[in-house]
């Protein structure tokens, strides 16, 4: 094991690069600890800017406005089945075949469903 990291390099991490690795990250005072903590913070505040503020209307309901017909012209395709996931893909475009696939400019908040049957 490589001493003070509990783990041991896989085949395709050599035991010099891992150490030389740890030893930046001591020298910028950055431990794996305070990484993840600004890690969870960033996302924590990205979320919470996208939330519509209280007596506005959601983003569905204003993208809803904005996007008359069915955005999704070009269907949904699934690939890559695993036991246990599958890859789905889509495009959100009502009109494929003009620039950024007829929508405006900004961006567009869009929801997802999945069921079992």
């Amino acid at each position: 094991m490589t001493p003070g990291h509990g783990v041991r390099p896989t085949q395709n991490v050599r035991s010099a690069e891992v150490a030389t690795a740890a030893a930046r990250l001591s020298r910028t005072g950055l431990d794996r600890r305070r990484l993840l903590t600004g890690a969870g913070a960033a996302a924590a505040l990205a979320f919470t800017m996208n939330l519509p503020a209280a007596g506005t209307a959601s983003a569905a309901e204003l993208d809803a406005r904005r996007i008359a017909e069915d955005p999704f012209t070009l269907g949904v395709a699934s690939g890559d089945p695993l036991p246990g996931s599958v890859l789905i893909w889509t495009r959100l475009a009502p009109r494929p075949y003009e620039p950024g696939g007829g929508l405006p400019a900004d961006r567009v908040q869009v929801s997802w469903e999945l069921a079992h049957d």
